[in-house]
């Protein structure tokens, strides 16, 4: 099921860089690779920015117990 989150990031006049932080909460449960996207919106006219660096898709890898492999 899709879930959506909206965080803003305000720059100041002049600032080119920022950060967000999006904490990932790890179990011990193997679970598949899940991917997530973060995209930059002008938040007057909520349509996405321009540019293909405004938009980019995040991997969550699993790293539990992935099971054995037997012949």
């Amino acid at each position: 099921m899709p879930l959506n989150f909206d965080a803003k990031v305000l720059f100041k006049s002049g600032q080119t860089e920022s950060e967000i932080v999006i904490k990932i909460i790890d179990d011990d449960e193997w679970e598949p690779d899940e991917d997530f996207y973060v995209e930059l919106f002008d938040s007057s006219t909520q349509a996405r920015l321009a540019g293909d660096d405004t938009r980019t898709r995040v991997t969550i890898l699993d790293d539990d117990k992935p099971g054995l492999l037997v012949f």
